[in-house]
Formats: structure tokens, C-alpha cells, sequence
């Protein structure tokens, strides 16, 4: 060992430094690069990349004996964008590898890491940052509706190429306010190498794919988004690695920051949090993005990985090593980052006590009942609305791909004639808004594709040009403005006072009734789920006074038989649905409709 280890943070060594990023990859002290790699089996490492003709002469030096390596190179040698690898000798082998901590790295084939220093980026957010600290102290009590997107199949540009972070922030950012949605939750945003797996296998952690641009255009993307009022959420992979032998795969010849045990897979490799210096390289990553990116919220993926989703009995998973991960994790975050919203992809995280909110994907659930015909719907209508009546703290998504079993979109797969099918997908999107929970909509479903979506290609904007198409885009942007500007639809989602099913017999017809109220609305909602419509439908009234129709998704401008409710509905002193009072409307085939309550006012004695 050298002088050198005495300069070394005594966090870093003992496992409690969650910015590890700040002493490993590389940095520059006045006219030097310094390159510093965790290393512990190998025996030599070298520095490699153009600034040598990848030659194998410059060498790294051990500076401590659990494996930290180190090498300093004047600028005049190695410049902003140089490329390089670290030359591993290790368990009897020669391994090139990327720098685990590298904030840019060069694509296919190359895959080299990029010098690349954080440049002073100023912020124009800090209106959003103090609304988002107040925001987030309750965030069950506000409305979130994201909208799920993969940036390279959103749009392209006309020559059919995907577009820079910054051109996709002056698209979406207009375009998710008009639609009524209060994030933009985008897929995997580290670098990666295999577009099929749509980020979900990244190499490159603490590096924003260079697909669509550098680290400060995507600051810039974050702040355009900020600037309009729309959170950023991020998916962020912490379970697995793929097996690419440029990566963290046996990274000194051995394995290092995978288990031991998944040395025979060859798709992918589940991180070793038994390690402490794996944990510090998670939790360091999930805070950088916190941090130096402004991120509103962090989407945690692949969480059945890391907690048993098979036990019925999850003591053990409660006691696991994972869940104490899991829990430190968020800890950290919540200590670093208090007004940053932690997202899961699995319920799991209840069982285990890790506070979460839960990003439950109700997509299946609702593909499966939009195949039914609409004779035998009856018996599974009940099940399926609690299916996507969500608690307060989780949200109902109907995530990527969104397709069914068979790869049909949920215009494609639901029952019915053409005209049928829109009608019943506007009415499970309505049904899915207006119960209890947060929301997400993954891209392209705004304007009923029938087309499987797919990464290779941009969202079919073409299909505008049709009504049905125009229309329904239409009615999801009205219905998204609706829940945000309701608060019975969102403001007490943490407790069951918020909903009441007014008649559970009613499902066995096809037809949903239910209330939800906030200190200052109260709002009836029908939604039927067949193509039969009711001229003079009972209702048991909660109370005595009037209702008027806000919403119906059978409106003409919707697409729909404009089966609608016009005018005053006032209750009568008809006894139904075991209340005193009861009132008729009509129920306009395959929609939703909502229902404004007014109590009447009772006259005072003088």
C-alpha cells in the first residue's frame, strides 16, 4: 500500500458513503484526471483508450488492500471526451471493462466510457422545488396521473430519428398539460445497449442513455418539465445487470457485484447486496439521480427479484437481507431527498414494511374483463372493479407494453363492434379514473391504437386523422382534467370514507354505482359496462336534494349515442337501495356518467 490510503474517505471503506460516485470514476484536481476503480481480485489494472492507442502502459496503483485502485493523468494527456476502459488482470484473465461509475458512455459497439465532468448547470426550478417539498409531505391527498413514456418510440423527428432530450421536452411538456396529466414517467433512462429491453438491462447506471443526448440536455429535459408544472419520474433497475462482458459482470475476473449463485445464468446477473460496497453503489446511484438530476419521483424495478412474491408467509422475506436493503435504501433517500416520491413495481414492498408507494399494474385485470362478452360479465363485473380500486397509496396502472396475452391492444381485444369497442374502452378508462388511487396510462393508449406497440417505431399519430381516434383522445384528455379538478376523486384516497358502493347487487346487471366525496363535492358515479341502455334507471339517493350530470362519456363529442342527462334530477321520497330517497336517469349504453350532488337546504323556524 502507498501514502495514499490515508487520503481515503473513511466512509468509502466502511461501507456508509452513499455518494461513492463523488471518489470513484473520474474527476479532475486542478491540472490531473484522477481514475479510481474497486478492483479486489485483481492483481493489475491498466488504463486504456485513445488517449494511448489503447495501449496497455499506463497502470493503475493499488492504494488499499480491499481492492481501490488509482492513477493520475495530466490534462495535457487526456481530455473532455477521451475515451477508455480499465484493463483488468484478474483470477488468471485479462477483462476490459467500463468504468461502473462513468456519467457517459459511448454506444454500440463501443461501449467505451466517455470523460465527462458534470457541467455547472443552472437551474430554473426552484419555484417547483418549494412546491414540490409541500407537495410531497401528503402525496396520497394530491392527484397523480402519469403518463408513461418511451422516449424513442414517442415521436421521431422527419427523417424517422429519434429527437434530443431537449426537442422531447418541447413536445411532451405542451402536450401532457392539454391531456391533463400530472407526471411524465419515463422507462429506464441509464444507458443501456440492447433496445429490446427498453432499459430495463443497463450497463451504465449513473450514465442518461446517450441515445437522445448528454447529461445536461437531459437536466435541461427535467427542467422544461418543471417549468410546465409536470413531475419527473424515472425507472431505476436496481435487481440486475445484463451479462456483457464489457460491464459489471465478473468484473475482476470473479464475481463482484453479482452473487456467486448466478454465475450459470446467461441472461442476466441479480446484484450481491450481501456486499456492503454493492449496497453503497445502489444507494449512491438512486440518490445521484435525485440529486443532480431534480427527479420528482423514482420508480424502484425489479423488486420480485429482490423479495419473495411466492410466500404466502413473508416473515422471512420481512427479515430478509433484502427488505433491510430495501429499507436502508429508503432511508437514505428520505434523509437526503425528503420531497422525492419512491415508487414500487410490487406489492411485495407492503408485506415487507418498506414504506413505498405501490405501482400496482391493473393492466391484465382489465384486458382480461374487456374480452368478455357482455352476456357473462355479470358474474366478474364486481371483481373487476375492486381490481382497480386501488388503495390511497398505490396506483392503478395500465403500464408497457399494454397489450393482452396476445399482443392485441385494449381497443383490439374488447368485445364488441367497432363502435362497441370505443364506447367500452372509454368506460373502464372512466371506471379506472374515478375509483380510489393514483394513476397511469402508458403512452399511445390516449388515441386507441389497434396496433401492438412497439419500440422500432413512433406512436401512430396518423390515426388523429380519424374521428373515432380524434374523438377519444378527446375524451381522455377531459376525463384526466376532470379527476384533477375534482377532489372527491383524490383528496381523502388514503381512507375507504372517500368511496361507497350505493348497490353491489347492480354489478350482476353490468352496471357499477358508487360515491365519492371530499369536504366540498359529493359526486355519483354510473358506469355500465354493457351496450344496454336504461331510459329511467333507480338510483337510491344518499340524500334529499338534486343531481346534475358533469361528466358522460356518451357524449357525441366523445364519439358517442349522446345518451345524456340534461337538466335538474331531483330526488323522490322513494324508498331504494335502502335510502329514503331515490331518483331516475338515464344510463347511457357502454359509458360512465357523474353525477353532481346539491343537498337540498332546509328551511328555518323563524
Amino acid at each position: 500500500m502507498c501514502d495514499r490510503e490515508s487520503q481515503i474517505p473513511q466512509d468509502v471503506l466502511d461501507g456508509t458513503c452513499y455518494s461513492l460516485q463523488e471518489y470513484f470514476g473520474v474527476h479532475k484536481i486542478e491540472d490531473l484526471y484522477v481514475f479510481r476503480v474497486w478492483a479486489p481480485r485483481a492483481v493489475k489494472v491498466m488504463l486504456t483508450g485513445d488517449f494511448n492507442g489503447w495501449q496497455d502502459d499506463t497502470p493503475l496503483q493499488k492504494i488499499h488492500e480491499k481492492g481501490i485502485w488509482e492513477i493520475f493523468v495530466s490534462c495535457g494527456r487526456i481530455t473532455e471526451g477521451s475515451r477508455y476502459k480499465y484493463r483488468i488482470y484478474g483470477c488468471g484473465q485479462v477483462h476490459y471493462k467500463a468504468d461502473p461509475y462513468a456519467i457517459e458512455q459511448a454506444p454500440e459497439p463501443d461501449n467505451s466510457s466517455i470523460v465527462r465532468l458534470q457541467k455547472e448547470y443552472f437551474w430554473k426550478d426552484s419555484g417547483w422545488l418549494s412546491y414540490r417539498k409541500s407537495f410531497h409531505k401528503n402525496p396520497i391527498a394530491h392527484p397523480i396521473n402519469i403518463y408513461e413514456v418511451h422516449l424513442g418510440s414517442w415521436k421521431k423527428n422527419e427523417s424517422y430519428l429519434r429527437l434530443n432530450y431537449r426537442d422531447y421536452a418541447r413536445e411532451l411538456a405542451p402536450y401532457l398539460k392539454q391531456m391533463g396529466y400530472t407526471h411524465v414517467g419515463l422507462l429506464p433512462i441509464a444507458e443501456y445497449s440492447d433496445n429490446a429491453s427498453l432499459g430495463y438491462s443497463p450497463n451504465a447506471f449513473f450514465a442518461p442513455t446517450s441515445r437522445y443526448g448528454r447529461a445536461e440536455d437531459f437536466k435541461a429535459f427535467v427542467d422544461k418539465m418543471h417549468e410546465a408544472g409536470i413531475g419527473v419520474l424515472i425507472n431505476l433497475p436496481i435487481a440486475r445487470f445484463p451479462k456483457e462482458r464489457f460491464s459489471l459482470v465478473e468484473f475482476d475476473g470473479a464475481p463482484l457485484y453479482e452473487r456467486p449463485c448466478d454465475a450459470d445464468n446467461t441472461e442476466t446477473r441479480q446484484f450481491d447486496i450481501s456486499k456492503k460496497e454493492v449496497r453503497g453503489f445502489l444507494i449512491s446511484n438512486i440518490l445521484y439521480w435525485a440529486l443532480e438530476y431534480h427527479v420528482d419521483a423514482i420508480c424502484l424495478s425489479g423488486i420480485n427479484d429482490l423479495l419473495d412474491s411466492k410466500a404466502d408467509n413473508c416473515t422471512d422475506a420481512f427479515n430478509s437481507q433484502e427488505a433491510y436493503f430495501l429499507r436502508q435504501m429508503t432511508r437514505a433517500l428520505k434523509k437526503t431527498a425528503p420531497d422525492v416520491l419512491i415508487v414500487a413495481d410490487s406489492y411485495n414492498t407492503v408485506k415487507a414494511d418498506i414504506d413505498f408507494v405501490i405501482c400496482d399494474e391493473c393492466g391484465e385485470a382489465i384486458f382480461d374483463y374487456a374480452k368478455i362478452d357482455f352476456e357473462n360479465r355479470g358474474k366478474y363485473s364486481l371483481a373487476f372493479t375492486e381490481a382497480l380500486n386501488r388503495g390511497g397509496n398505490q396506483i392503478a396502472a395500465v403500464a408497457h407494453p399494454a397489450c393482452d396475452r396476445d399482443g392485441r391492444t385494449l381497443i383490439d381485444a374488447s368485445s364488441g363492434d367497432y363502435w362497441q369497442k370505443f364506447a367500452g374502452a372509454r368506460a373502464i378508462l372512466g371506471l379506472m379514473m374515478t375509483l380510489r388511487g393514483k394513476k397511469l396510462l402508458f403512452m399511445g393508449n390516449e388515441i386507441a391504437p389497434f396496433k401492438k406497440w412497439s419500440f422500432e417505431r413512433e406512436t401512430e399519430w396518423y390515426l388523429l386523422d380519424y374521428e373515432s381516434h380524434e374523438k377519444f383522445q378527446r375524451y381522455v384528455a377531459e376525463l384526466n382534467n376532470f379527476y384533477l379538478s375534482h377532489t372527491s376523486l383524490w383528496q381523502k384516497d388514503a381512507t375507504d370514507e372517500s368511496i361507497y358502493f350505493t348497490d353491489k347487487a347492480s354489478f350482476k346487471q353490468n352496471i357499477a354505482i358508487f360515491r365519492r366525496s371530499s369536504k366540498s363535492e359529493d359526486l355519483v358515479i354510473v358506469v355500465n359496462l354493457t351496450p344496454t341502455a336504461y331510459e329511467h334507471f333507480r338510483i337510491g339517493a344518499h340524500g334529499d336534494g338534486s343531481f346534475s350530470e358533469v361528466f358522460n362519456s356518451d357524449d357525441s363529442r366523445f364519439y358517442g349515442s349522446g345518451v345524456v342527462n340534461q337538466g335538474m334530477i331531483f330526488t323522490e321520497e322513494k324508498p331504494y337501495h335502502g335510502y329514503r330517497h331515490s331518483f331516475t336517469m338515464r344510463v347511457p349504453p357502454m359509458a360512465i356518467s357523474i353525477l353532481e350532488f346539491k343537498q337540498k337546504k332546509k328551511k328555518q323556524s323563524k
